[in-house]
């Protein structure tokens, strides 16, 4: 009953769909590695045959030949001109990513690989559509990389389908891209567009909100607050960075449960010692792990791209730090000012003086704690079972 209301939960609320694609040119055509959520995946082809939230590799291989059907459709690859001729689909391989075994639907990542033969004698232009997942996710973006040199960004949307790129195609072999004749038509994707990425992240992963409102609970003021976020932003920004550099494995089954713990672990120590208390501890501790959690989805976006990380990584980061405060701020001055725990003044001016503990807040720091045990039982059985 749970993994089952776990999956209908997820389903509702999946505004972050993402996926990356690479086009490599080879001696017969193209091949397109694509790496996406399982989530996307579930939601048009019927893939989880168990209904546990959760793929498993046996049943991606029961249904390979529907998904990679789906991802012929979807993502295609003409010869452009007056009219384009589709170049010959060639379906290929089809996995579970090997980070990705044991976890639930929210953060698995499938990746599959196509491959697009050339007619012989051909030659022109190479025009890229990619529509995967809008029909059920029209928000879906598709962060790819075609493989020159040059080497070309381009970020797939509703809003720009396709890609053309001038001379990929010469005489039946593949050459370089002459991007010269399209100025200004190709385009990755920008700070904006990770920023958005962390901030969708952040705002709909309600672990980490739950572990940022077990802190909110322990801070006697705004300026305690400030000081324990800062600390768990300096932490996850450490382990975020590390992964998304390729330094550290980013996410996986052990750190989802790492996570689950770390909200246990706040919550409880809110009831046992009361508030306020210190949390600055907890915040950085925790917060290397809540980083390899944020990781996880950077990294499935950047899939098998090489170099040009650290936008991404800052712009990710900057997302996740907005969300964060948007969540942490109104929500601790809300806790100050309307409850029983309202700040008194202070001598030291500009500051709040520590307030004492509530009912409210031990019946939040309860709500933190019980859905902290109900993610490790979850997630236990998903490592073990």
């Amino acid at each position: 009953m749970w993994t089952s209301l776990l999956l209908a939960a997820s389903l509702a609320l999946h505004p972050n769909s993402i996926s990356s694609s690479s086009i490599t040119p080879t001696e017969a055509g193209f091949d397109v590695a694509l790496r996406f959520q399982a989530l996307s995946l579930v939601e048009v082809v019927d893939v989880d045959r168990e209904r546990d939230g959760r793929l498993t590799p046996a049943e991606l291989a029961e249904q390979e030949a529907a998904v990679l059907a789906y991802l012929g459709q979807h993502y295609r690859l003409f010869v452009d001109g007056d009219e384009p001729r589709p170049l010959d689909f060639v379906p290929g391989d089809l996995a579970l990513g090997f980070d990705s075994h044991g976890l639930d639907l929210g953060s698995q990542w499938v990746e599959a690989v196509l491959g697009f033969a050339l007619a012989d004698g051909a030659s022109g232009d190479l025009l890229v559509e990619c529509d995967l997942f809008l029909e059920t996710s029209p928000d879906h973006r598709d962060f790819a990389r075609f493989v020159g040199p040059p080497t070309v960004d381009w970020l797939f949307s509703a809003a720009a389908p396709s890609l053309v790129l001038p001379g990929a195609i010469l005489g039946g072999t593949t050459g370089p891209p002459t991007l010269d004749s399209h100025p200004g038509q190709v385009q990755g994707a920008g700070l904006g567009d990770w920023a958005r990425m962390g901030l969708e992240h952040i705002l709909t992963g309600y672990d980490h909100l739950l572990f940022v409102l077990g802190l909110v609970l322990a801070a006697g003021s705004l300026r305690s607050l400030a000081i324990t976020v800062t600390a768990f932003t300096l932490a996850h920004s450490v382990t975020l960075g590390l992964a998304a550099l390729g330094h550290v494995p980013a996410g996986g089954l052990w750190v989802e449960l790492g996570i689950a713990l770390s909200i246990v672990v706040v919550g409880a120590r809110n009831l046992i010692q009361g508030v306020p208390r210190p949390a600055t501890g907890e915040a950085l501790g925790f917060g290397l792990l809540h980083g390899l959690g944020f990781a996880g989805l950077l990294a499935g976006a950047l899939g098998e791209h090489e170099g040009g990380r650290l936008l991404p990584l800052l712009g990710f980061n900057l997302g996740i730090e907005a969300g964060q405060l948007l969540v942490a701020l109104p929500l601790g001055w809300i806790l100050f000012r309307w409850t029983g725990r309202a700040p008194r003044p202070s001598p030291d001016p500009g500051f709040d003086a520590p307030v004492g503990d509530s009912a409210l807040t031990r019946g939040l720091s309860c709500v933190v704690l019980v859905a902290g045990l109900g993610w490790v039982v979850l997630r236990s059985i998903q490592a073990f079972g």
